[in-house]
């Protein structure tokens, strides 16, 4: 059974730096790459980059950590957390995935991947959106009405898949993940063209601007997330991937 506590939206990462903690005899460290990306199981809900119903255009979030599951803790044999990329680090995504390069993985087995969201600092870089300042997540869009749409939230979360009964490797042949994030999860049962509209004609979900919007787009992002071996490196989750970690 795999088990999981979601979230985000991301891709191109600014100024993100790979470390592994020591080494260990037969298991080198070797260079591999994550691609951050989203995805739509159900377009009719939430699509990337469509032409029809709700679109998710861009969005941003600030991350305090991303670390890779040894296959050992996830059956209590270890409580070692193999690779721990420490941040913070703030990722975007604009219309395409963005790929993390050269980052230092130990060739070996794997339960999980977490990512640790925290709030940003108030200035954040000048390429970012101010709304990002002192939050985690900015996702933006547009409604099936066609309205502009922007979520702003500041959940801290602990996100996590993992699986004691489902590994995956690392080695120098299949050093290629891909951690893609559903839309249409995020935005399952949320009517953006029924809420409140703010004076600039932009549907704002917020602490401050539908409120319950924001509660119910949080609890979603919570089981959103995939992780797979980008086979065909093109940095999308598609049908020739392999997803890892499934129920």
């Amino acid at each position: 059974m795999t088990h999981r506590v979601l979230v985000l939206a991301l891709a191109p990462a600014l100024g993100l730096v790979g470390c592994t903690g020591g080494s260990e005899t037969g298991n080198p460290a070797i260079p591999a790459s994550l691609t951050l990306a989203l995805h739509s199981s159900d377009p009719s809900v939430a699509s990337v980059g469509g032409e029809e119903g709700l679109v998710v255009t861009s969005a941003w979030v600030h991350i305090s950590e991303i670390e890779l599951v040894a296959a050992e803790q996830c059956t209590g044999e270890d409580d070692e957390r193999e690779v721990e990329l420490p941040g913070p680090f703030y990722v975007a995504i604009r219309d395409a995935a963005g790929s993390l390069q050269d980052l230092l993985v130990r060739e070996r087995a794997y339960c999980g991947i977490e990512v640790d969201l925290e709030r940003a600092p108030r200035n954040v870089p000048d390429d970012l959106p101010a709304e990002l300042s002192r939050n985690t997540l900015v996702v933006a869009g547009r409604t099936p009405a066609g309205r502009p749409f922007l979520v702003v939230s500041q959940a801290e979360h602990e996100l996590e898949i993992f699986s004691a009964g489902s590994t995956f490797t690392v080695d120098e042949l299949t050093n290629r993940l891909l951690l893609s994030f559903d839309v249409a999860r995020w935005f399952e049962g949320l009517d953006l063209d029924a809420l409140t509209v703010s004076p600039d004609g932009t549907v704002r979900v917020s602490l401050f601007d539908n409120p319950d919007a924001l509660a119910t787009f949080e609890a979603r992002v919570r089981d959103a997330m995939q992780l797979a071996r980008d086979r065909n490196e093109n940095g999308a989750l598609d049908d020739d991937d392999e997803r890892l970690l499934d129920d």
